[in-house]
């Protein structure tokens, strides 16, 4: 196992990260008018969005 590290941001509380996901959809506004307190709109905003669709072509 790698050591841990220090650097970097500290990682939102997925609890946050919920409850200004459903803020945003109870109260029907923009992504960038969610409040600061719920974390900043654009890491809400990835960690809603889906990941891309798998590529059905195999690398070699």
């Amino acid at each position: 196992m790698s050591p841990r590290s220090d650097r970097g941001r500290k990682g939102l509380d997925d609890r946050t990260v919920l409850n200004g996901i459903d803020w945003k959809f109870r109260t029907g506004t923009a992504w960038r008018d969610v409040p600061e307190r719920c974390g900043s709109w654009a890491t809400l905003h990835t960690r809603f969005r889906p990941p891309p669709p798998r590529s059905s072509r195999r690398h070699e």
